[in-house]
């Protein structure tokens, strides 16, 4: 889960996806190697004029794996989100995504 309420409150934090609880259920593939990551972010920040929407977001997806974007109204999830899809420029940091087979 990322929390862009810490990042918020922390303007140094570093959001890092949870791995599967142990004794989660997971098939042979997934315990020879690890995946690799489909989407990386990293010291990603975003201002609209002198407000700070984000800073300093750090994450990774990997593959097959299920995120939620949490945190209160108005904190820059759906900004994140767009940042991501290409859609809003960004002040600093990297994205990484790999194509995705359909």
């Amino acid at each position: 889960m990322i929390s862009l309420n810490t990042h918020l409150s922390q303007a140094s934090g570093t959001s890092r996806l949870p791995k599967a609880a142990p004794g989660a259920a997971r098939g042979a593939a997934d315990q020879a190697a690890p995946r690799p990551s489909r989407i990386v972010a990293r010291g990603l920040a975003k201002r609209f004029g002198d407000l700070r929407i984000f800073e300093d977001v750090n994450f990774e997806v990997g593959e097959r794996e299920v995120v939620a974007i949490v945190g209160p109204s108005g904190c820059g999830k759906t900004t994140l989100l767009r940042c991501i899809a290409g859609l809003t420029p960004y002040e600093s940091g990297m994205i990484s995504a790999s194509r995705i087979k359909q």
